[in-house]
């Protein structure tokens, strides 16, 4: 027997980021002298028998899969796929990480309308839920607003918060929070209306113009541009949690040579890699 004849993984096992209540799988593609036996092991334990976990196996291809059709957060930890036969052994290992089932933004409070003198401090604050955590934006008629010296954008893990630091006659107008993640979006607009003429400062020491957008600036379609948004932000979380890929290959010692070497890799990916 040869260290070609022992089962080696084409295909190892890859880690896996799914939500609560989803379907998820492991495929593996092992190849080396038959018959080989394959066993699953969660956390270091065989689950080949697991009646939660469907084992498909197509040897015409070498293909072997579990199959998790709905998942739950106990299903989360390392999975391991081992491979034996007559001249070795091999295993490959992955993790699932399990994320809490989606649930779409919701807004409580609404924002209501508001008035205000020329020169007051404004504030809308609602508090928004979700699951995963939802991406917030605040729009005035249709322009999104970046927090600034005058525009300030609040978050306290309760309530999410616009202030306007001092309100001008052009302030006035249709003020709108949108909320997304992965289930859905939510909104909530309401009108602000400054009496007076006070206009802002825009001498160039330093504050920035407001008013309207541009009649010529058409509204952003909101769902599809936080939605971007959105899948930017959960890569950039999920980068930075690595977990580790192990793929080995061993055949026995023969005391009539030396031990041939272990083959192994350790990868080191995000999680998000495997969305």
């Amino acid at each position: 027997m040869s260290y070609q004849d022992a089962p080696h993984f084409t295909q190892p096992i890859h880690s896996v980021v799914a939500c609560e209540g989803s379907s998820t799988a492991f495929e593996v593609v092992i190849t080396g002298q038959k018959p080989i036996s394959v066993n699953w092991l969660k956390d270091g334990v065989n689950c080949t028998e697991n009646p939660n976990y469907e084992i498909e196996e197509n040897d015409t291809e070498n293909r072997y899969c579990l199959v998790i059709s709905e998942v739950f957060d106990e299903d989360a930890g390392k999975f391991s796929c081992v491979a034996r036969n007559a001249a070795g052994h091999a295993s490959s290992t992955a993790e699932l990480v399990v994320q809490g089932r989606p649930m779409p933004p919701s807004i409580e409070p609404m924002l209501v309308d508001q008035k205000s003198a020329s020169g007051e401090k404004v504030t809308f604050e609602v508090n928004i839920t979700g699951t995963p955590q939802p991406i917030v934006r605040w729009y005035r008629e249709g322009a999104e607003i970046y927090s600034n010296q005058d525009f300030v954008i609040g978050e306290d893990g309760v309530y999410n918060t616009l202030t306007i630091s001092r309100t001008y006659g052009e302030d006035s107008g249709d003020f709108t929070v949108a909320a997304v993640n992965v289930a859905g979006r939510a909104t909530s607009t309401c009108h602000l209306e400054v009496e007076g003429s006070e206009v802002a400062d825009t001498d160039g020491k330093g504050r920035l113009e407001r008013g309207p957008a541009p009649a010529t600036m058409p509204k952003p379609e909101l769902e599809q541009e936080m939605m971007m948004s959105y899948h930017k932000k959960v890569t950039s979380k999920t980068s930075k949690k690595t977990v580790v890929e192990h793929t080995t290959t061993t055949i026995p010692s023969h005391p009539s040579q030396t031990n041939p070497p272990t083959r192994g890799s350790c990868i080191l990916l995000s999680a998000a890699a495997a969305l």
